[in-house]
């Protein structure tokens, strides 16, 4: 009778230990208290592709004011073995970027809080907080926050370590968070050929569906994925 007790015992201890383990909210406190990235090196040694795990509030992540807007990178390319990256934009008020290609990316907007309006081409399309925008390479595309408050929303990036190569080039970087973000650069030249750089062609209005200077990549590209 005593030998069952104690194994009731220690199986009820050895429970309460599995179920802490699982408990989300111990794991994320552990995880912040640590503020280290996570990647299991082991996958690595065996082909496979690591684990990512970035806490939330990890301080070391680079920022960069562009174009009116403070863009972080929660996610390179070369973190995520070039599959993606994820990059969390703040858009003041009337801020937002101009129209413009990107022929090596694909982007998928999704918005957390603000509202943006974008012109899609031809189309001009409103997304509020909750909404998902997909912007596929090789289509014009803008957004400026029209909305009365600072937008905030992710950009998914695929694939990974080409387009977050533009920001701490054509951008500032930012060393205190709390500080006001800086207003657009005025060298329209100088980012102009940034973005050509990688494969980013900007456009006015009245050329929305042509490709400009990345036409040639463009339709290669197309006949690819036909």
């Amino acid at each position: 009778m005593v030998n069952t007790k104690l194994l009731m015992v220690i199986a009820g201890a050895a429970l309460c230990v599995f179920s802490s383990s699982l408990n989300p909210d111990r794991a994320n406190s552990q995880l912040n208290d640590d503020k280290e990235t996570y990647s299991d090196s082991t996958s690595s040694e065996q082909g496979l592709q690591d684990f990512l795990v970035i806490p939330s509030g990890t301080p070391d992540r680079p920022v960069y004011d562009v174009l009116g807007g403070r863009f972080t990178l929660l996610a390179t390319g070369k973190e995520t073995g070039g599959q993606f990256s994820l990059i969390e934009v703040l858009s003041p008020l009337g801020a937002g970027v101009p129209l413009h290609i990107n022929a090596d990316v694909d982007e998928t907007f999704f918005i957390k809080e603000g509202e943006l309006t974008f012109q899609l081409e031809d189309k001009i399309v409103i997304a509020s907080a909750g909404s998902l925008v997909y912007l596929p390479r090789c289509r014009a595309f803008s957004y400026v926050n029209s909305g009365m408050t600072t937008a905030k929303f992710l950009s998914f990036i695929t694939p990974g370590g080409k387009l977050e190569n533009f920001f701490p080039e054509a951008g500032q970087l930012v060393t205190e968070p709390s500080a006001p973000i800086a207003p657009p650069s005025q060298d329209i030249v100088r980012i102009n050929a940034i973005a050509l750089k990688y494969k980013i062609q900007l456009l006015s209005p009245s050329n929305a569906s042509t490709p400009g200077d990345t036409a040639g990549y463009c339709q290669s590209e197309q006949t690819v994925r036909n």
